[in-house]
C-alpha cells in the first residue's frame, strides 16, 4: 500500500503505511526499504539511514540498501562511515558500476583523487557507456590537473548523451 501512495505522490499516507507494515512485520525488508527511499526523497537523510540500516540488519547481502546507505551517509557528511559501507559493497559486488562510482565519489570528496581515479577508471572499463562514470572521471582528472584527459572525458560524455 505504501508503494501505491508513493506513486500517487502522497508521502504522508505512504509513510503511515510503511510504518504500519513494519509494525506488523518487523522483518519486512520491502517496508523498511520503501520507507528508507521515502525518507531519502523527502530530505530526511537521518531517518533514511535508520531504515537502510534496518534492511541490512535483516539481510546483510542487500546490495541496493548498502548502496543507498553509502550515498545517504555521504549526503550527511559522514564520509568515513560512507567509505566503510561502500568498500563493503564493492567487496561484495566488484563489477557493479554504481558501487565503483559511489566509492570514487567518496574518495574524491575526501581529496583522495588518485584512489578515486582508479575507481572511476574501473567503472568506465566495466561500462564504457556509463555517462555518470565518465562525468566523474572527468571531474577527478581536472582535480589532478590532467586537463587534456579531462576534456577528452567531457567530450565522451557529450557523445554518450547524444546517443
Amino acid at each position: 500500500m505504501g508503494d501505491l501512495h508513493v506513486q500517487l505522490k502522497e508521502p504522508g499516507p505512504a509513510e503511515q503505511e510503511y510504518r504500519k507494515a513494519i509494525q506488523l512485520g518487523p522483518q519486512c525488508i520491502a517496508a523498511h526499504f520503501g520507507l528508507a527511499h521515502l525518507m531519502y526523497a523527502a530530505g530526511r537523510k537521518e531517518d533514511a539511514e535508520v531504515s537502510y540500516r534496518a534492511v541490512l540488519r535483516i539481510d546483510q547481502t542487500h546490495l541496493d540498501a548498502r548502496l543507498w546507505l553509502g550515498d545517504t551517509l555521504l549526503c550527511q557528511g559522514k564520509k568515513l562511515d560512507a567509505e566503510t559501507e561502500v568498500r563493503e559493497l564493492v567487496r561484495r559486488a566488484p563489477k557493479w558500476v554504481d558501487a565503483r562510482v559511489l566509492l570514487g565519489c567518496v574518495l574524491h570528496q575526501t581529496a583522495r583523487h588518485q584512489e578515486a581515479l582508479s575507481e572511476f577508471q574501473e567503472a568506465v572499463r566495466l561500462d564504457p557507456a556509463s555517462i555518470v562514470a565518465h562525468r566523474w572521471l572527468a571531474a577527478v582528472l581536472k582535480a589532478l590537473g590532467q586537463t587534456e584527459e579531462a576534456s577528452r572525458e567531457e567530450q565522451k560524455v557529450q557523445e554518450l548523451e547524444r546517443k
